[in-house]
């Protein structure tokens, strides 16, 4: 008996029981709980003009073509879900449980989050029964609202009480969220698949009705109620749970543009006014050629994301998306062998190269590390914190190089003032501000500093001129018998008979 027929006569048995009562969902029922009526945008045809309703619309991804001539798909889907139902018969159909903006799946156009999925692999009778029998009537787990068959695993959906925006301090919180519960939900019991596979917020899972990869009808089974991101946060631990606190508040409690306008004026005439985007930097190149070279961890189960986070470090490291491609293509026969029998695709590299742009140059080192299951260490510390770690380091670096701040680094903007100054002493803040794009602040804090400097070396001149002063008439010329001024002899300039004023020895 196949896993999948495993748990087929294991939820049977379920629904006749006092305890547990599922009962079996068609892909309609199941849709069109997760997506109401009012959900999507209506099919209204082509016109020049269309009606607002702040709907989105759902995405399908799927295949057509066999072989190397395999591609894939995307099908928008509206209200009356007809897109759903035409491709129940495509072998390779998936779906997200969240809404978009726009003709283009991504992160950037998510409207809405209607449900948490999660994809347990290698999943038979005795997980099933563990996962439910043990740790969901234990508390461990929470109760899923569907539980999907999908084959050889399950897809785990939590329908949300009331959808989520997918703004970005939202998505960052579900995402902690859903790395926290598949961390905790995905072990031994669960699954025979000891690698935990993390994945994104909007990964697709394959339509309820359509085939699994050997032909079985993937079917549904109702095993709980709608929950809220509260209930769900209370299987995650503690230290994480002040991360989500964000989505305990009003979903939509933005700051509109004018309240942002007069408190942060210099943020909305930099992002608002002059279009500018957020701020990012760039990483060495040595980090890129080091996430190559860690391609011998790649499993099978992960390759997709190994690319996707080759094209996430080359991003961040400014090396041309043409070289990243060449680089991915280049694995691919080394992907493939993992496991043959299911093959890694051009298209699916072509998949992992959409990461390239700035929305993903966020991902961090704990999302990377999850999402291959390949672990990156990070700095060691020794039991130390940070204060008293940086403190050793800097030590070392003392004593190894006295000088090191000489040519290290980024020039300080105290270097683009002095310079401006010394060229254009009585230049106004307006002016500095317009040629260097600096700050009317970083004008005023170190024009101080150049002053004090000026000042400080025209004392020093004059020091100098009085010094050499005493001793003049003190020496005569060996030919003429003439007083000869020592400052004049010393400088080789023509020394005036009074200390330079300020204005003349740093003259306009």
């Amino acid at each position: 008996m196949s896993k999948y027929e495993e748990k087929e006569a294991w939820f049977l048995e379920q629904t006749k029981s006092n305890y547990w009562k599922f009962s079996a969902a068609s892909a309609a029922e199941f849709y069109r709980d997760l997506f109401p009526e009012g959900t999507f945008e209506e099919r209204v045809g082509h016109k020049f003009d269309y009606e607002k309703t702040n709907r989105g619309n759902g995405f399908i991804v799927y295949t057509v073509g066999e072989g190397e001539k395999e591609r894939k798909h995307t099908r928008m889907v509206f209200d009356d879900l007809a897109e759903l139902y035409e491709l129940l018969d495509n072998p390779c159909a998936f779906m997200s449980p969240c809404s978009y903006f726009g003709r283009h799946r991504t992160a950037k156009n998510a409207r809405y989050l209607y449900a948490l999925a999660f994809d347990l692999d290698e999943v038979g009778r005795e997980q099933i029964h563990l996962f439910f029998d043990f740790h969901v009537y234990q508390k461990h787990y929470p109760k899923p609202t569907y539980v999907v068959n999908s084959g050889g695993g399950v897809h785990l959906y939590y329908f949300f009480k009331e959808p989520i925006p997918m703004i970005p301090k939202n998505q960052k919180a579900l995402k902690i969220l859903k790395y926290e519960l598949t961390a905790r939900m995905w072990n031994e019991d669960t699954s025979e698949l000891k690698e935990v596979q993390y994945q994104g917020l909007n990964q697709g899972f394959r339509l309820v009705g359509s085939k699994t990869k050997h032909g079985e009808t993937v079917t549904c089974w109702k095993t709980g109620e709608r929950v809220t991101v509260e209930e769900l946060a209370e299987y995650i631990p503690k230290k994480n749970k002040a991360d989500l606190g964000v989505l305990f508040r009003m979903w939509n409690s933005t700051m509109p543009l004018e309240e942002a306008k007069e408190k942060y004026p210099e943020w909305y005439e930099q992002r608002i006014v002059m279009g500018r985007k957020k701020m990012s930097w760039t990483n060495s190149v040595k980090l890129y050629e080091w996430w190559k070279r860690q391609a011998e961890k790649a499993s099978y189960h992960h390759r997709y994301w190994y690319v996707f986070s080759l094209v996430v470090y080359a991003a961040k490291c400014g090396v041309p998306f043409e070289q990243v491609k060449q680089d991915a293509f280049e694995l691919k026969d080394f992907l493939n062998n993992l496991n043959p029998e299911n093959p890694f695709t051009d298209e699916d590299i072509l998949a992992a190269l959409k990461a390239y742009d700035e929305e993903h140059k966020s991902f961090t080192r704990d999302e990377i590390s999850k999402v291959t299951a390949i672990p990156i260490e990070k700095n060691k510390r020794n039991g130390r914190s940070q204060e008293k770690h940086l403190q050793g380091a800097r030590a070392i670096r003392d004593i190894n190089n006295e000088n090191w701040r000489e040519g290290n680094g980024r020039p300080s903007c105290s270097v683009t003032v002095f310079n401006f100054l010394t060229a254009n002493p009585e230049a106004t803040y307006q002016e500095f501000c317009e040629i260097t794009g600096l700050k009317k602040s970083v004008f005023y804090k170190y024009k101080k500093e150049w002053q004090q400097k000026q000042d400080e070396e025209y004392k020093a001149y004059r020091n100098r001129f009085a010094f050499a002063s005493i001793f003049d008439g003190c020496v005569k010329d060996a030919n003429t018998g003439e007083p000869v001024n020592l400052a004049e002899l010393i400088t080789g300039i023509k020394a005036p008979t009074e200390p330079p004023k300020l204005e003349d020895y740093f003259p306009k």
